[in-house]
């Protein structure tokens, strides 16, 4: 198989409108004054970015969930997460805000 054969899915097929149209305002904010790949490859770091942080964000609402709701200790939520106690504290001291 060579590149040019590689038939790629309409993205519209994949992921939604919304979807779509970040991607594609991520992919125009990045690629101003670079390649068009690395404008793409930009694209997808930022994007993922942001899921990461969706994530970390959702992860430290279930650490304090489970402390507090649930009575975990942080040994054992930090065994659970493959964390450190010092990490699982300071996620506890900043839900407190």
């Amino acid at each position: 198989m060579e590149a040019g054969d590689l038939q790629l899915e309409p993205i519209e097929a994949l992921y939604s409108e919304t979807e779509a149209a970040a991607a594609e305002a991520l992919n125009g904010k990045h690629s101003r004054g670079v390649e068009p790949e690395t404008g793409v490859a930009l694209a997808v770091v930022a994007a993922l970015a942001g899921q990461t942080a969706a994530r970390a964000a959702l992860r430290d609402d279930m650490i304090r969930a489970a402390a507090r709701k649930f009575g975990a200790s942080q040994r054992q939520i930090a065994d659970a997460a493959g964390m450190d106690r010092s990490t699982v504290a300071r996620i506890l001291r900043a839900g407190t805000d």
